[in-house]
Parts: structure tokens; sequence; C-alpha cells
């Protein structure tokens, strides 16, 4: 399977395993067995918060989409395109999958929280899906995130890269990595505020769990209500984002876990949340 998915308790884990040693991802080979773990992670009402990682033993996060299948399938091959197809009325890029095309472009509903370990170099999609995806990144000492593709001519195939680097990044880094293709060391990227954390390899898995434990260990409705909110309120304006908080925040307090948390803090022990509506 080109995608693991592991549930542990609240905790889920999943493993992405590309093409190679570079971990080179293609629609058949990660984004829609990526699409349909993260369907099954949101509609499991007791997975509250999910890991992303590669499989074990790869030399990076991943070296981006799969080229060798983009130039088969610009040169007319019928086979091993590994997912992508072409397209008469496709100009800029080839036809995908509507699932990969959502891992993209933000028609994913992602309400629950989503940690990102990266191992390694994590280049173009890879970077890609990091930004459309991950609310918290860790990643190792000295690996590199950049959209190079660029130099090989591939890039600018779609509006996602320009659209998610330049509202994540300064205007002028951001401009930097689209022309020039230049990767960013995890060392500057943390600088940036592009990742949280930068650690030893041997650590990377320690540190995501405890980025998952803290978030587990809160309400997920409202930790849910909260990451919506978040996103809305970067397309909308002040007044409008308002009265969308005063909204959920009517909607929340009659769950049972607003109630626990109070009481909990009042009795001095560890809240049990459940995530129920009733």
């Amino acid at each position: 399977m080109p995608v693991h998915y592991e549930k542990n308790g609240r905790i889920g884990h999943i493993r992405l395993e590309g093409r190679g040693d570079y971990n080179v991802f293609s629609p058949d080979y990660v984004y829609n067995p990526l699409h349909d773990a993260l369907m099954d992670y949101i509609q499991d009402p007791e997975q509250w918060v999910v890991i992303v990682s590669a499989v074990d033993g790869k030399q990076a996060f991943t070296y981006g989409g799969d080229i060798q299948s983009l130039d088969k399938l610009a040169q007319g091959s019928g086979s091993g395109t590994r997912g992508y197809e072409g397209g008469e009325n496709r100009v800029w890029r080839p036809n995908l999958d509507q699932r990969t095309e959502q891992l993209f472009n933000g028609e994913l509903k992602l309400n629950k929280p989503v940690i990102f370990a990266v191992c390694g170099d994590c280049i173009g999609a890879g970077t890609l899906l990091l930004m459309s995806l991950a609310d918290v990144a860790v990643a190792v000492e000295g690996a590199r995130f950049g959209l190079p593709e660029i130099k090989p001519a591939i890039g600018p195939i779609t509006s996602w890269a320009e659209a998610l680097i330049t509202r994540q990044m300064p205007w002028r880094i951001a401009m930097e990595l689209l022309v020039t293709g230049r990767l960013m060391p995890s060392e500057e990227a943390l600088g940036h505020g592009f990742i949280n954390r930068v650690t030893r390899a041997d650590e990377l898995m320690n540190v995501a769990m405890d980025y998952a434990e803290q978030i587990a260990a809160n309400p997920p409705l409202h930790v849910q209500g909260s990451k919506m909110l978040a996103k809305n309120c970067r397309e909308v304006p002040f007044s409008s984002s308002l009265l969308q908080g005063d909204l959920m925040g009517e909607v929340l307090k009659h769950v049972p876990d607003s109630k626990e948390g109070p009481r909990a803090f009042m009795e001095k022990r560890k809240p049990e949340y459940t995530g129920k509506v009733e």
C-alpha cells in the first residue's frame, strides 16, 4: 500500500510511501490514497489528531511529483504515467483525479488538526502538501523545502503554489523561492515561521507525538471549531469573522465538553473530554 494509516486511540499516523528512495509522489502512489486516508480520518469521531510522515527508510520526505511520469505523458506514452492523465482541453497541466485536486485546492473539508513530521527534503509537491494540509510542522535538521518546478519548466501549472506560499511566507521570500527554485533549509524555514520546530532525526517522531498528545488532551469539537474559524477568518472581513465566532461559541457552549472543562478545573482534575454533541 502506498499510504499506511494506523490508529492508536485518538492519535492517527499516516505514512506516505512514494516511488524509490526519494519517495516520489504521483496520483496512484500517494495523492489519491492520501485523500482516502484523510477522508477516513475526517469521518472517524474517535480520531482527534493525525501525524503525516514518510515511511521509514526513505532518504527524503519527498523529492516531489513524478517528473518521469509527466515526461512520459508529454511524449504521448500510454503507460507508466502513474495516475496522471492527458486531456485535449488541458493546456497547462494534465487531468488529475478530483481527490488529488482537493488535497491542494482547499476543497477538502479538513477541520481536524494535522501534524507533518518531515524526515528530510520536502520538495515540490511535498512543500505544497505541507502548505495545504499541515497545522503544525516539525522537520529534521538540514531538511529542505521549496518549489523548484520552475527549473525544469514544469511550473507554474496551477495557482496552488503561488496562492499558498504568498499567504504563508513574506512576499519577497515567497517570490524568491518561486522564481529561482531555490531550496530553503529547515533552519531558515523555522525563522520565517514556515515550520514549528527543527529537531534531530532521532527525536522527530517524539516531538511530533508530543504535539499530538497536547492537541488530543483538548476537547476535539472546540479544536475543530478553532481551526474552522481560523481558516475562514483568512478569507472574510474581520466583521464577518466576529459573527462566525459568535455563532460557533453559541453552538459549542451546549456540548457536554463545555461543561466538563470548567467542572474539571474547579475540581482540580484532568478533564475527560468525549467529543460528543449530547
